[in-house]
């Protein structure tokens, strides 16, 4: 038998998103899973992973809205604060202020509509989500293949039950929350379930606990992983939710080796690289330079995509998009007025080197 592949969906709310770029392009990359652990939006995604609905859940993930989610609910994000208005803010507060009268019910119809717990067959892959009892805050692990059909969609509500923002969810005699509170990232849990070598994608939430982040560094675990400033899990607005859809798209092609870059998104071509080492000698000896080089050699990506970055950073260039380099190079001397002078200079030195 050949080694089982795991695949660990983390939780997020409307990061979520940014999952199901990446798994776009993991299905686009061939992959196939033998086990799907998940949490919370990770572990509805996980539902779709399993039973090959890719497709769908992208088309789900490029249409939904707030409205979908939360009834007479605002999205939570910046604008909230900064185009202030009460009428918005008496809605957000009305929707989330108190817990019984949060109303999800657009998200569980949602659900209901485009999750068929019966595709769950037995040669499906094994889909393993976590939850949290409450009040003991009990961590409860599932196996949704092992269970009956009726509860599947049940527990896929009770681990994303995210209280205090949505309300607490009741099976049977049991009460439910949020499957993050105990394992946002149930990496142990895929390997338990069996896994020998698994991917990992991380939306960036903060505080993970010291032993879940020793396992994500394991050599048998790729992370695929969210870098950028944290941002709001409940932001369904829909420039949002799409951006977080192509840097999930861009970060998964990345961690394969297809692009490469800190903040951006470079086609790595061996001819660039090729004369780092001329490129480097020359900016050794400009003293306003040289610190900008030691700022960077540290960097895991080769120096001259790190040098057109900073470059690409002060013109303020779009970082979801990618680039071969000749193309980042004229999009920076298109914009070559708003370069400061020690950056006019290494453009300088990239152009009598490349071009």
């Amino acid at each position: 038998m050949g080694k089982k592949l795991g695949l660990v969906l983390a939780g997020g709310g409307s990061l979520g998103a940014y999952e199901v770029g990446a798994l776009k392009a993991l299905n686009e990359l061939g992959l196939k899973f033998d086990i799907v652990t998940g949490t919370s939006i990770g572990a509805i995604n996980a539902f779709f992973v399993a039973t090959n609905q890719i497709d769908k859940l992208v088309e789900l993930w490029e249409n939904i809205t707030i409205e979908q989610v939360v009834k007479n609910s605002v999205n939570i994000n910046a604008k909230l604060i900064t185009k202030f208005s009460f009428k918005k803010a008496f809605k957000a507060l009305r929707a989330f202020g108190r817990i019984k009268r949060a109303n999800i019910t657009p998200f569980k119809d949602l659900c209901k509509k485009n999750i068929d717990p019966n595709l769950i067959k037995e040669d499906t892959a094994k889909i393993g989500i976590v939850a949290t009892e409450f009040p003991s805050f009990k961590k409860r692990k599932i196996v949704l293949n092992e269970i009956p059909a009726e509860l599947r969609l049940q527990f896929l509500h009770a681990s994303s039950a995210c209280f205090p923002i949505f309300p607490i969810e009741k099976i049977k005699d049991k009460h439910y929350v949020d499957g993050g509170y105990k394992d946002n990232m149930p990496v142990e849990y895929c390997f338990e379930l069996g896994a020998d070598e698994i991917i990992l994608i991380d939306m960036g939430m903060p505080k993970i606990p010291r032993r879940e982040e020793r396992l994500c560094s394991l050599p048998n675990v790729k992370r695929i992983q969210n870098k950028s400033r944290f941002k709001s899990i409940m932001d369904f607005e829909r420039e949002t939710l799409d951006n977080n859809i192509k840097q999930g798209y861009l970060d998964a092609y990345k961690s394969f080796g297809r692009y490469i870059g800190k903040k951006y998104y470079f086609i790595k071509e061996e001819s660039i690289v090729d004369k780092e080492n001329e490129l480097v000698k020359k900016i050794i000896k400009k003293p306003r330079l040289f610190s900008l080089y030691l700022k960077n050699r540290k960097e895991k990506c080769n120096i001259i995509y790190l040098f057109v970055e900073c470059l690409l950073n002060r013109i303020k260039a779009n970082k979801l998009v990618s680039y071969k380099f000749n193309e980042a190079i004229l999009l920076v001397k298109a914009n070559y007025k708003m370069l400061r002078k020690k950056e006019k200079e290494l453009l300088k030195l990239i152009e009598e080197i490349y071009l």
